[in-house]
């Protein structure tokens, strides 16, 4: 995978995982406001509890903004129309703010590409395996085992 295809899917993966945080832990509240220090610290927290990975401010500037929720400063920097939700309360998720962005689309698209490729590549690693291995004689023959008896194919009404 080349180093391009790897950020690519490295991001994709931070974005699925920031869409979690984003349903469980934030809210969307109209004339709300949070400190973007504070929603850091809240992802770095359930990240650490999940195992997800890091994120940058310039990376959530962008997963917010995505979500319609603007950055602004006001004695630091600031996004409206969001809260923190409190520790045990129920977030109920408002689904996407809007439609999802072609750029995603595309990242995704490229994403589901070296998935496609890395099997495929796996495939041909397994089966060059099997074709050159020395125990591949001594494997039962599975064709065999799995082929249908006499008695099985009267009773599905084959002949």
């Amino acid at each position: 995978m080349t180093a391009e295809l790897q950020r690519r899917a490295a991001r994709g993966l931070t974005d699925l995982e920031f869409a979690e945080f984003y349903r469980h832990r934030l809210v969307r509240t109209v004339g709300g406001r949070e400190r973007s220090v504070e929603i850091m610290a809240a992802y770095a927290k359930w990240a650490v509890c999940r195992g997800a990975g890091g994120i940058s401010f310039r990376m959530l500037r962008r997963f917010l903004s995505d979500r319609g929720h603007r950055p602004f400063t006001s004695n630091g920097a600031w996004y409206a129309d969001l809260r923190i939700a409190a520790d045990g309360e129920t977030v109920v998720d408002p689904g996407p703010s809007r439609p999802m962005h072609a750029e995603y689309l595309d990242d995704l698209a490229a994403r589901i590409d070296a998935i496609s490729d890395s099997l495929e590549r796996l495939r041909c690693l397994v089966s060059d395996a099997i074709e050159h291995s020395d125990f591949s004689s001594a494997l039962p023959d599975v064709a065999a085992q799995h082929a249908p008896t006499a008695k099985q194919e009267g009773a599905n009404g084959e002949h």
